[in-house]
């Protein structure tokens, strides 16, 4: 009988050390699963808005709203950011020149046009902290010359809890002029 007994508690043993594997097995391979899906991750949409208005006879405002959304599971904390304008029409001198000769405003090995900066790059200190399913708005103000008919106005948030400077970013084309732009 006591052989029976000493048998039992030992399948029973067996048994407990099993079920903690599997289980420990199991939440192992929920954490890979949920960090593969990135589930754990930061996730955001952002979305520009550009408004203008003439407020000289050389100088025109230039304001772009930036929002950003946190559609993910975790919040996010924003700390930085960056944002600029770039001439577009009418050309540059120099990009007249290119098209007048026949040439591309681009390298073989560029994918985009280098547009000229008008402004240097803007640095936006965030400091805060985006709750899953919330939104925070940052508004950036330029001034750029009032002879600009369209303007490209570029905006990136840093995502903090990257440490290889992800983030998000966008760029909006915007035609800010009037009257001889429309020619």
């Amino acid at each position: 009988m006591a052989d029976k007994r000493d048998r039992l508690d030992w399948c029973k043993d067996v048994t407990s050390v099993i079920q903690s594997v599997a289980a420990t097995l199991a939440i192992l391979g929920a954490g890979w699963w949920f960090l593969m899906q990135g589930l754990i991750t930061s996730h955001a949409n952002l979305t520009e808005t550009v408004q203008s208005l003439k407020i000289h006879d050389k100088w025109r405002w230039v304001r772009l709203s930036v929002r950003i959304t946190n559609v993910g599971l975790v919040p996010m904390r924003l700390h930085t950011g960056t944002a600029y304008v770039q001439r577009i029409y009418p050309l540059d001198d120099d990009f007249r020149q290119l098209l007048d000769n026949g040439e591309s405003l681009m390298t073989e090995t560029e994918t985009k046009i280098p547009w000229h900066r008008i402004s240097n790059p803007y640095a936006i200190e965030l400091n805060s902290r985006v709750w899953p399913g919330e939104s925070e708005s940052y508004d950036v103000d330029f001034i750029v010359p009032s002879d600009l008919c369209e303007v490209m106005v570029h905006a990136f948030i840093s995502n903090s809890a990257d440490p290889s400077g992800a983030g998000w970013g966008g760029s909006t084309i915007q035609k800010i002029g009037e009257g001889a732009c429309d020619k």
